[in-house]
């Protein structure tokens, strides 16, 4: 599945990721704590790199299914509860989803420093025709959607990526569709704002 680790960390981002990591304040104090060789540091950023491929792991459809959950229409077609397949149209509107992962570094299980990473995902949908069923989504017509992926280390851009999405590829739904129930609350903070895409 299609998701913001696969659109951003292609092979020369992924080294310029490396690089911002090698380079930063976090692994310099860490590297003095332990005396890290220059290429030592590299192969600790390198897995920081690879840790950070797999948080990052963040499915587009996961991430649009939580903002149009809770659009109103959405969210009363989902209560109803109807075996009958209900459609609903949203017109053409913007998700933005904010993630907040981190690589924490531990010596001697204490913790030296923490490297920090924002990632930001914007989705413009135009138009979306949402069938929903018994509470859950069933189907997806989506007239075109494209997708933004940044993403920074301690404040720096180190990767971005735009491109659009397939609707038919990558935002299938699994054969019994996709509850709408509220999921648990987490960290990470997705946004809807209906108009011009």
């Amino acid at each position: 599945m299609t998701n913001a680790s696969t659109l951003l960390l292609t092979e020369p981002q992924a080294h310029h990721v490396t690089d911002a990591v090698a380079a930063s304040p976090s692994l310099s104090h860490v590297g003095g704590s332990l005396n890290l060789s220059g290429p030592m540091r590299g192969r600790v950023a390198q897995d920081v790199t690879e840790t950070m491929r797999t948080l990052i792991e963040i499915p587009f459809l996961e991430v649009l299914v939580a903002a149009w959950r809770s659009h109103h229409s959405v969210r009363a077609a989902a209560q109803a509860n109807s075996p009958e397949v209900r459609r609903v149209v949203l017109a053409s509107h913007q998700v933005s989803s904010a993630h907040h992962p981190y690589v924490e570094f531990l010596v001697n299980d204490a913790p030296m420093a923490v490297a920090n990473f924002h990632l930001q995902l914007v989705f413009k949908v135009d138009s979306l025709v949402a069938g929903i069923q018994s509470g859950r989504l069933v189907g997806i017509e989506v007239a075109k959607c494209d997708v933004t992926a940044t993403l920074h280390f301690e404040q720096i851009k180190v990767a971005e990526a735009h491109r659009p999405v397939d609707p038919h590829l990558e935002l299938r739904l699994p054969p019994e569709g996709i509850s709408l129930a509220d999921p648990p609350p987490g960290e990470d903070s997705v946004r809807m704002q209906l108009g011009p895409a």
